[in-house]
Parts: structure tokens; sequence; C-alpha cells
């Protein structure tokens, strides 16, 4: 509960810092609020101050959003890698999570929670007796940090219907109204979705004065020069001959509408409708554009009819939408995603070719080994890459391509075996390298859409795409069996092996490794290793060119129908120092012959570790695995048919590649 409320009081005060306010104070030492519609936002701020401080007003607002959510996120993950004060996380990593923690993590609620809270702020600012502005751009950065998708297609169609309409008030409505679809349609957690909805709906009811202004035709257009309202009002009581434009006075002093004025009024009518009623878009914006004051002559007589024809029929036609169907095409949502994954991380991944040592019969008979290929991920500026262990495994020669086509000798850090795990080097001097981002793989759902990016049959940076098919499967490697294996049916072939698995945002959830096909083919079913056992390695790879893992002192056991019965204990080991003891071997003479026998009888047989029950040899290094070395933990043994409880400390052990 502290976390949540610490959430609320940072996002709180984070939203409510006036940006346009203080910015206009400082260049123009005026109050924005007495300029135009009186908002601080990046609108009006544009009006008063010009069109450097608009946007740098709008970024300023995006990040007051994002920062609140992100905040929200890395305190509801038990597992975040900033290790945040445990006064600002629900559990700490090794921490058992209390009920209100499991729902906060499991149903993403701290995120939106930070998100709404920061939009508040923004419109309800402490630092300005709570008043503020609408929370368009606040809202549009809460989205972009739950899901960058969603939050960016906002983020565009808000910016389009501003350079189409030219009022920011239609396009943050409208921006209202579709964000949360747009949520739904990039699979965030429902709760983004349904902070979207209120988020939206919230926006939407702070625009309640825009509205009537588009309806009264007089909502101001982007770059409208707009006077303090003290200026408004000397400005009404000029002669109306003064003014070529826009809305004049006439002789009893009520307002006149003009020609330009006409058209404000249709198309705030019209726009509004349209936005109501969640229709014809596209259409509409012909309609908006057509509908904007265009230039005009002005008659000497307003109320001859011929003038007002000419007027009228002098207005040019919209360029929007042209007779021809020559244009630029129209993206699906899917479509847009898979440009801009393949974009931005298809550069981050190489191509490995590898070169074993030849074997006997080929130094007799003079045959070179054929090279063997793979994929791999850049995960550091400093040229470390991440690919299979099977990729480079018994190399004598390494070389990693790049997606420039240029070439590097790589040089192998170390290698985990067990979770077919490896990390390369290269030098790339003065060459600027982009990277890949983990991201969490303990999360995923049957049915997520992910990518591949790979050199499959040594096609260089090919791109596939499907659904995670199942999560939680087994794979064996080595004499270990990786569990937790993400199943997808995006097509992984020869050479795809050590490349990476990614969602929709681009980032990495797991390492392509195998496939499950009689003729080595892609059949639909392929597995990758989860980036969460990625994330676990790869630092001690990088650290110690091997994993050190806890180890119990256990050589040897043997399955059997009660449990593991121990078979060999390593001499000096923690199992020996606590006790553990495997069959007992029992010398004596016969006839004068030495005989031995293995009395079985004696030997402790493991049947729990923890208050955790053990099955199979995985099910106990698998939770040994999840330890450090130095810690304690409780084995339960059956001895001579008594179950007994040893404490066992343990030690550290090197596995070498």
């Amino acid at each position: 509960m502290s976390a949540i409320i610490t959430l609320i009081i940072i996002a709180f005060v984070v939203g409510g810092i006036p940006t346009g306010y203080w910015l206009v104070k400082l260049l123009k030492g005026v109050d924005v609020r007495t300029i135009g519609s009186g908002s601080t936002g990046a609108t009006n701020v544009y009006r008063a101050a010009g069109p450097v401080a608009g946007i740098l007003v709008l970024l300023l607002d995006l990040l007051k959003g994002a920062f609140p959510v992100l905040l929200g996120k890395a305190m509801s993950d038990p597992s975040n890698p900033w290790h945040l004060p445990e006064f600002m996380c629900l559990a700490l990593p090794d921490a058992t999570l209390s009920l209100v923690a499991k729902i906060v993590w499991e149903y993403n609620i701290l995120p939106p929670i930070g998100g709404m809270v920061s939009m508040i702020g923004h419109s309800k600012s402490i630092f300005m007796k709570f008043q503020g502005g609408k929370s368009a751009a606040t809202g549009v950065g809460t989205l972009m940090a739950c899901n960058f998708g969603a939050g960016m297609s906002t983020f565009v169609l808000w910016a389009l219907t501003v350079a189409v309409v030219r009022i920011v008030s239609v396009a943050s409505i409208l921006a209202g109204l579709t964000c949360a679809i747009f949520m739904y349609l990039f699979h965030a957690p429902m709760s983004f979705v349904i902070y979207a909805a209120i988020g939206g709906g919230y926006v939407i009811i702070r625009h309640r004065a825009n509205m009537k202004r588009l309806l009264e035709g007089t909502e101001p257009k982007l770059g409208q020069k707009h006077k303090t309202k003290e200026g408004d009002a000397a400005a009404e009581s000029q002669d109306p001959a003064t003014a070529e434009s826009g809305s004049a006075k006439s002789e009893n002093g009520e307002r006149k509408i003009t020609p330009g004025d006409q058209s404000m009024t249709s198309m705030g009518s019209l726009i509004l409708s349209g936005i109501l009623a969640l229709s014809g878009i596209i259409s509409g914006a012909t309609a908006v554009d057509a509908a904007q004051p265009q230039p005009k002559q002005i008659s000497q007589n307003p109320s001859s009819k011929s003038a007002a024809k000419s007027s009228s029929t002098s207005l040019p036609k919209s360029p929007i939408l042209p007779k021809s169907s020559v244009g630029l095409p129209i993206l699906t949502p899917e479509e847009v995603t898979n440009i801009r994954v393949y974009k931005l991380y298809s550069s981050a991944v190489v191509n490995i070719t590898a070169v074993a040592a030849p074997t006997p019969e080929q130094l007799m008979f003079g045959v070179a080994p054929s090279p063997d290929t793979g994929s791999g991920s850049i995960i550091s500026t400093e040229g470390y890459i991440l690919t299979n262990n099977h990729v480079i495994n018994n190399a004598r020669m390494v070389r990693v391509t790049l997606f420039d086509g240029s070439s590097y000798p790589a040089k192998v850090i170390g290698a985990d075996p067990d979770n077919d795990l490896a990390v390369i080097k290269i030098e790339p001097g003065t060459k600027k390298l982009n990277t890949v981002k983990f991201g969490d793989s303990s999360r995923l759902e049957v049915g997520r859409r992910v990518y591949t990016i790979g050199n499959p049959f040594g096609l260089e940076l090919t791109m596939t795409s499907g659904i995670i098919s199942s999560v939680g499967r087994s794979l064996s490697s080595g004499n270990r069996v990786i569990k937790g294996v993400l199943q997808t049916d995006a097509a992984i072939n020869p050479g795809n092996s050590g490349g990476p698995l990614l969602d929709t945002q681009g980032n990495v959830i797991g390492v392509t490794t195998a496939i499950y096909s009689k003729v080595q083919q892609s059949s639909g079913i392929g597995f990758a290793i989860p980036i969460n056992i990625v994330k676990r390695v790869v630092p001690q790879l990088i650290a110690h060119g091997a994993v050190l893992r806890p180890n119990l002192g256990i050589a040897k056991v043997l399955p059997t129908e009660l449990g593991l019965m121990i078979v060999m204990v390593e001499a000096d080991g923690p199992a020996l120092q606590a006790g553990l003891r495997g069959p007992q071997v029992q010398r004596f003479e016969q006839n004068g012959w030495a005989f031995q026998k293995v009395d079985n009888s004696a030997a402790d047989t493991i049947v729990g570790i923890d208050n955790q029950p053990v099955h199979s040899v995985d099910d106990l290094l698998s939770y040994v695995e999840t330890k450090k070395p130095g810690q304690v933990v409780t084995l339960s043994v059956l001895r001579q048919g008594k179950l007994t409880k040893v404490p066992v400390k343990l030690a550290e052990s090197k596995v070498n590649p």
C-alpha cells in the first residue's frame, strides 16, 4: 500500500509541473493564462511564445505523463533490474509476494494509476492553485509508456488531424476517442485498455468548452494570433471596416458573421458531429479541409448575391484526396508494427560463421570442415553478442558479419551448454553499434504476436512472424533439461539459431534455438530460450567466462521409486560436510580372498528440498540453481526408513564451457 501512495504523490506532483506557465513567464514575462484559451498547454504556449516553445512544452508534457507510468511498472515488478529502495517496491526480487502485490503485479494496476494521477495533476496543478491544461499531451505520454505502439499511433493520429484541420482541440478529442481502440489493437493488457478509455474520456470532458466553440465557429486554429483578454475587448471596440476577415460588429452591436466565420461554424459542426459518431474519419478530412476559410475577395456590398456567388465559386478544390488512386499506401496497424520492429532492430542482428577444428578423418583425407552458420544479437555497444552455444561450440574460428556487410573476427567470451547460450565479442573500433533491448518472458501468454530476425539458409536479416504457441516447454540440452522454453510457429530454419525472438515492442523475449522437424526445416514448431534465463546467465558469462552455479556436492544419484538415492558425494563437498552419505562399502576376506559388498540400505534418498517434493534430477538441480552460493537449503532424506532434515550450505561451482 505504501508503494501505491508513494506513486500517487509522485505522479500528482510531476504531472502538476506547469511547464507552459513557467516557460512563457521566462520568455515573455506574461501569464499564459491571460492569452488565447487561457490554457497552460503546448497549443496556447505556441500562440504566446512561438513554435519552439510550443514544441518544447509538448515534449516536456509527454515526459510528465510517461515518467509515472514507467515508475509504476518498475515498482510493481518484483524482478525489476533497478533494485529500487524497498519502500518503493511491492516486493524485492527474492521476497515472497503478498496478496496485494500479486494482484497489482498480475493485473498491471500501478502503471494506469500513475498515468491517471499525472493527468489529473496536469489539469489540477498544485503549483497553480489547482488549475492547468487539458491533459492531452500528458495523456499521450502515459499511453506511450504503457504501450509504445498504441501511444505512438494516437500521437500520429493527433498530429495528422492537426495538420489537416489546424484545430488542436479537434485532434485532442479524436485522440481521446480512439486511444483505447489502439491499445486493444496492440494487444496491451486489459487494465491498460480500460485506463485508455477512462483517460480518453477525461480528456474529452476537459474539452467541453472547446466543443461549444467548435459548434459556434469560434474555436481558434493553430497559428492564429491571439491577443490578451484585455486586448480582445479593445479590438471589439474598433471600426469593423478595419478588419478584412473574421468577425465584425453590426451597427446594433451584435456580432456579424462573415463568410469565413460561416465556414468555421459549419466546419465545427461537421467535425464535432463526425467525432461523436466515430465515422467517416478519412472522408471527413476532405470535407473539413474544403470547409476551411479560403482566400477570397471582399465585396463592397456584402449583401450582393452575385458577390457571394462569386466568392463561393472562387474557392479552390481540396487537394487532400485526388481523384487518382495513386498515393501513399494505407497500412494496417499490424503492418505498421512489423515495419517498425524490423527497422529499429534488424541492424542489431548479426550473421555468425563458425569453423570447427577438423576431425581426424578430415585431416587424413585433406577435407576442410564446412562452416556452421547462425545468428546473434548485439547486446552492448562494446561488441558483446548473444547467441547459442551450439553455434560456436568447438569452433577454432568465429566471424561476425553486420547488417551493412562489414565483417569482424570474434572471440568466444563464455558459454553455458546447459542452457545452450554463449557470448562472443568483436572489436568494432569507432563503428557505432545498434543494440537490442531485453524484455520479460515471465508474463508471456499463448497467442502473443512475435517475430524472429535471423539468417536462415544464409539469407541475411530475414524476418518472420507468428505467435507464442505454448509456454513452459522442456527442451533437452546437454546433460540438462531447460524448463520454461517458449514454443512458436514463427518460421525458424537452419541459420536462425541464436537470433532474437521479439515482441511487438521490439523487446527480445527469447533466443531461437531449435526446431522440431524430420527434414531439418521449419514445420511450424520452433523453440526459444526465455530471455529471463538469458538475463541470469549472460552477466556471469561476461564476468567469469562461465556460469557460477551453486553446488550441493552430490556427484551422482540414482532415481528410484522413493526418490533420488545418493550414489556418490564429492570429497570435502557441502553434502559430505553436512553428513549426507551414499552406499556403504563393506570389505571382508574369505578363504584368503578379499571381497567387498555395497550396502545400498545405508544410502540417503532425497525426497524433497525446502519442503518441495523432488521426483527427478532436474527437479533438484532446477531448484538449487535458483539459489546463490553460500545460501543454505534443507534436504528431506530417507535414512534407513526414517525421514530426516539435513541443512546443506551451497558451495560455488564453476561450470566451464
